[in-house]
């Protein structure tokens, strides 16, 4: 009797469990993302760039034979050209970098399906070894100081820094195919591409000239570093599903991760650079939307009531700021609105057996100085900025929140929730009077336990329980 009950509980959480990221992860979406932003970056790439664009594009309708042969092939040639590579680095450096981007890029279009489970498992297993191996390699030759030494930026900076970091960015959209234990190779070197970028920099810049070029060159180069960033979310998620990641907050749903964390603030350490090309609005992936505002200075107080709009529809969130009022009284020069997957949520949050936790998507509000460094801003007593959420889209959820990043703990406090009706639409309406990270949860406490506090909580009741018995 206790089985089949057990059974029964079993095909109920299942049926009711809406998979919110694998089963609905779709892959040709991301393909077509992937196409339209390499359409982008051919107008001032290399040629390489260019023909692995032209190989993927003919790739992706290939039948499944003809694919796995061709990976086959390309693979040999890698391990071939490895081979060469040790014995003359510094000859064949281009050409091992670009041959490890063009394997990499033909795994992440090799779509393993997923209607048929064992196939599956053994596409993904697959892909696993065989992006296993480049990511060993690229641990040995590709740490920043053996780079630095190959001199691989000696010529062509333009070309060759753009190269590399379309490298970085094509062994991040490999999401399906990194095996336990070896997505920190992905985290360490894109963490620490931006020391390329700020070394090489000027260099090209000094040999280009041409500002308009300069200009252009230094957004596809930004642009593919916060892109790769972004990717690393679709990395700590499909680590979940793996079950690599199990330390999890059972009340609010944060992943209890270094990686994750790590994440989450190189995130705002790399959005700055894209302030400096002005107003405008980024489409980064599927998972993260930014909007830059700049200050043009000699602001008027009678204008501080003006809003400034952002309805992000597919999300279910509308943002309402008084930009004018913020960047007068702070004196920033920029103003950053972005809506990002955060990667601190369990993907499970979207299950209705967890009644919504929290949810992954987070809004960041931050005024910037004109160093690019964030301005902290506390206590706004007018014009404070209104977030919503669409309420049939959240399940259960329906307290604002705040992300705490010191503490690393989901917080509601000096944010104010409200249940209204908006064009027609139920909307939680989150009024914050301070400037953070935001999002919406299904529980009420402003302050919210991690297993830390618990020990030390058993401890003192242990201890109370002890003293009254004596």
């Amino acid at each position: 009797m206790r089985n089949i009950l057990v059974y029964i509980i079993i095909f109920q959480i299942f049926c009711g469990i809406k998979f919110p990221y694998e089963w609905n992860f779709n892959f040709n979406n991301i393909i077509n993302t992937l196409d339209n932003f390499a359409t982008n970056l051919e107008k001032t790439s290399s040629l390489f760039i260019s023909e692995i664009q032209q190989k993927l594009s003919d790739f992706k309708n290939y039948t499944e034979e003809k694919k796995n042969e061709i990976i086959d092939t390309t693979q040999k040639e890698y391990e071939q050209l490895y081979k060469n590579f040790k014995k003359e680095k510094s000859k064949y450096i281009k050409a091992f970098v670009e041959k490890t981007t063009e394997l990499s890029q033909l795994l992440s279009y090799k779509i393993c399906n997923i209607t048929n489970i064992d196939s599956y498992e053994n596409c993904r297993n697959n892909k696993k070894n065989i992006f296993s191996d480049i990511l060993e390699k690229i641990k040995d030759e590709f740490q920043i100081s053996k780079i630095f030494g190959y001199n691989f930026f000696s010529n062509y900076y333009e070309h060759n820094l753009k190269e590399f970091l379309y490298l970085l960015f094509s062994i991040t959209i490999n999401y399906d195919s990194i095996a336990n234990s070896k997505s920190y190779i992905i985290f360490d070197l894109v963490f620490s591409s931006k020391d390329i970028i700020e070394k090489y920099m000027p260099k090209m810049a000094n040999k280009l000239k041409d500002q308009t070029q300069i200009l252009s060159y230094k957004q596809d180069i930004s642009t593919l570093l916060v892109k790769s960033i972004s990717n690393l979310v679709n990395i700590i998620h499909f680590e979940e599903i793996d079950g690599y990641i199990k330390n999890i907050n059972k009340t609010t749903g944060l992943i209890m991760s270094k990686q994750a964390k790590t994440l989450y603030d190189n995130i705002f350490k790399v959005l700055p650079i894209l302030n400096e090309f002005g107003n405008k609005f980024y489409n980064i992936s599927n998972k993260l939307f930014l909007n830059v505002g700049i200050n043009p200075g000699n602001l008027e107080a009678n204008l501080d009531a003006k809003l400034t709009v952002y309805n992000f529809e597919d999300k279910g969130i509308k943002i309402y700021l008084h930009s004018n009022f913020l960047l007068r009284i702070t004196g920033a020069s920029f103003i950053q609105t972005v809506v990002f997957d955060s990667p601190l949520v369990s993907i499970r949050g979207g299950m209705e057996l967890y009644q919504g936790l929290t949810s992954n998507y987070f809004v960041g509000i931050t005024l910037y100085d004109k160093n690019g460094k964030p301005i902290i801003v506390k206590d706004i007593d007018l014009y404070k900025p209104i977030i919503y959420y669409k309420k049939k889209l959240f399940n259960a959820m329906g307290t604002c929140l705040l992300y705490n990043e010191k503490a690393n703990k989901m917080e509601n406090t000096g944010i104010i929730s409200k249940i209204i009706n908006l064009d027609g639409e139920e909307y939680i309406k989150c009024i914050p009077n301070h400037l953070t990270t935001f999002t919406i949860g299904s529980y009420k406490e402003a302050y919210i336990y991690d297993s830390s506090d618990k020990i030390i909580i058993i401890i003192m009741n242990l201890f109370c329980l002890i003293l009254l018995l004596f």
